[in-house]
């Protein structure tokens, strides 16, 4: 019995051993394989750290681009801004120096003449022998129609100046429904 009771010792040391070991073994493996895992997984995070930060870089410097142009346009609109300002003065003035109206170009400015210049006769040869008289620019006859033309245009300026007070006056008692003749 004493031999019997060895044996079947010995035979539960040898599979706990065997067990045991096997355990031992598949430990190792699975370190190692998790090592390797990490080792990779470390290397793929560099990577990308190293990556994330290439592009952090190039959208810094993109922005910080964009910015520049931004900045640089806004200096010319400000420019181009401060030039129409002036342009735009420039012209109300011109403009407010003939108030909306059609002026006859041979009529007389400030202390000018309209006569011709010193030394012309005011006569257009024709070669033909026939003389027009001529006022300026044009011959008499067209300018006497361009005269009559702005003297209309200048009456219809004035009748329509004179009564658009009353016109705005109906509009904006239309538009507020205020009508003081009800």
């Amino acid at each position: 019995m004493n031999g019997a009771l060895m044996r079947m010792g010995l035979t539960i040391a040898l599979i706990a051993a065997v067990f045991f070991g096997e355990q031992y073994i598949e430990g190792l493996g699975a370190a190692k394989a998790n090592l390797a895992c990490s080792v990779k997984i470390d290397a793929a995070n560099r990577a990308a750290d190293d990556k994330l930060q290439a592009l952090t870089a190039q959208a810094a410097e993109a922005t910080r681009k964009l910015q520049a142009q931004a900045d640089a346009q806004n200096i010319k609109d400000s420019e181009h801004a401060t030039t129409e300002t002036a342009l735009t003065g420039h012209i109300h003035t011109l403009a407010g120096l003939y108030a909306g109206r059609l002026r006859d170009p041979n009529a007389t400015a400030n202390s000018c003449s309209a006569g011709p210049p010193s030394g012309a006769t005011g006569t257009a040869h024709t070669g033909d022998g026939n003389t027009a008289q001529t006022d300026g620019l044009f011959s008499v006859p067209f300018t006497d129609l361009l005269t009559t033309i702005v003297r209309d245009a200048d009456r219809i300026n004035d009748a329509y100046a004179s009564c658009r007070s009353r016109i705005v006056k109906v509009t904006d008692q239309q538009v507020t429904g205020d009508n003081p003749g009800k």
